[in-house]
């Protein structure tokens, strides 16, 4: 009996599972460019050790350029310029090789979804000064 059902619908269970194994593998293995790792949607999931729910999207572009909005887009921010050097994360503007803006000590976590990012005091060359330090998860 068993095999009777099988043997009549194989075709069709195969593709089924084959159509199943696909959009588990490309679900779960979405791209992230090695090259530069922090391209896409981030959004911040802790602060100072606090979980928050923010609504405010963080999204590094190809371009060097971050964009700043609300999860529904309903409000746009300015952008700014980034640019990443070893471990540190530039975030701001750059006029003749001059950066004016935030630096931050930056650290990937959980397969690169998550991003730790630690303030970095402008003018230290000895410690990174955990005021504040945040999290960001990537999203789609």
């Amino acid at each position: 009996m068993i095999t009777k059902v099988f043997g009549k619908r194989r075709n069709t269970w195969f593709i089924l599972l084959t159509g199943l194994l696909f959009a588990f593998i490309g679900c779960h293995n979405r791209q992230i460019d090695p090259q530069n790792p922090i391209l896409g949607k981030w959004v911040q999931i802790q602060s100072d050790g606090d979980r928050i729910k923010s609504k405010e999207v963080h999204e590094y572009l190809p371009d060097s350029t971050v964009r700043f909005y609300n999860l529904d887009e309903s409000q746009q921010f300015t952008g700014n310029e980034y640019r990443l050097n070893d471990s540190i994360l530039f975030s701001g503007y750059f006029t003749n090789n001059r950066f004016s803006g935030v630096a931050y000590k930056y650290e990937f976590f959980d397969k690169k979804r998550k991003l730790r990012l630690i303030h970095y005091p402008p003018g230290s060359t000895v410690t990174f000064a955990p005021i504040p330090t945040t999290v960001y998860q990537r999203i789609k």
